[in-house]
């Protein structure tokens, strides 16, 4: 039989549910069961409430949309609703996004034939060095029959301005038209790079985060970055410090797989405390040597005796 059962032998039916309703709510505060009726009903006349603020009571949620578009247009993350990863601010020094994305741009061109481009490429290469010319800006430039823009030219500037340009050009809207699902794709790759780039840099000067001038090799900020590995281990979201942590890692040395470990090792702890079970990082004890201990002014009973002259 529940407590609401025998409460309802005793008192009508309806009060004993109300009873019942009130002591699961009830249950709900922290440390309710070791509080006296005397210090509860202290608390509760304590407590402070929004009387008085209209537009905080007509509220529906708990953060204001307005609030909200506020600190969304601030952040600029990528993370939820806006919030800043840190792949967000220093990612280039992992690859992160630039690796894959790259990865997917080099793909999608090996699709297209890009030889004559390659070509025009190559001729303004060595027009700028020197190969159909006397080797400086103003001496006249030659590129052979055959090759784009081939013809005479005063200027390495005039070859480039008014042959090999127009040339890029013109062999670029006709892979375009050839390749338009290629092109999307690519224009889409480096967009996302350079818009990720920008963001890096405008995260940084927020932060004020001034990379030119960290010290390096700082013991203080070295300890602090290992004792925290663990912790950082457990921000396993895109973009998140173990991903980060994990792509700059060398791990063809005993330090980068180390590193890789205690990033591990902080998800370990957090599955275990998950379910109850107690984790401890201290090895085991080795006796040491007691440290010889300081002569420091007596100050026990009994005290020493001054002795009178």
């Amino acid at each position: 039989m529940t407590a609401y059962d025998q409460l309802a032998q005793i008192i009508p039916p309806d009060q004993a549910l109300a009873n019942k309703a009130l002591a699961v709510s009830l249950q709900q505060i922290t440390g309710i069961s070791k509080l006296t009726l005397p210090a509860f009903a202290k608390a509760v006349s304590s407590v402070q409430t929004m009387y008085g603020l209209p537009l905080v009571n007509a509220q529906t949620a708990p953060i204001s949309q307005s609030t909200a578009n506020y600190w969304l247009s601030y952040g600029g993350g990528s993370g939820n609703y806006g919030a800043i990863t840190v792949s967000d601010v220093i990612g280039a020094a992992a690859g992160i996004p630039y690796t894959v994305v790259f990865t997917d741009i080099v793909s999608v061109m090996s699709t297209m034939n890009l030889s004559y481009l390659n070509l025009i490429y190559t001729t303004m290469d060595n027009c700028l060095n020197g190969v159909y010319g006397g080797g400086t800006l103003l001496s006249p430039v030659v590129i052979p029959p055959g090759l784009p823009a081939a013809g005479t030219y005063a200027t390495i500037d005039i070859a480039m301005s008014t042959g090999l340009i127009p040339a890029a050009n013109t062999e670029i809207a006709n892979l375009v038209a050839i390749y338009p699902q290629q092109t999307t794709k690519l224009n889409t790759g480096w967009n996302a790079m350079v818009s990720h780039l920008a963001t890096e840099f405008s995260l940084q000067a927020r932060s004020d985060i001034n990379i030119a001038n960290y010290v390096n090799n700082s013991p203080v900020a070295m300890y602090g970055f290992i004792f925290s590995l663990p912790t950082y281990g457990q921000d396993t979201a895109i973009g998140g410090t173990a991903e980060y942590i994990e792509a700059v890692a060398d791990t063809a040395t005993l330090t980068g797989q180390a590193i890789i470990g205690v990033l591990r090792q902080g998800q370990t702890e957090m599955a275990l405390n998950a379910a109850g079970i107690g984790t401890s990082n201290k090895p085991s004890a080795v006796a040491d040597p007691a440290p010889a201990q300081a002569p420091l002014m007596p100050a026990q009973y009994p005290y020493p005796q001054t002795t009178s002259s």
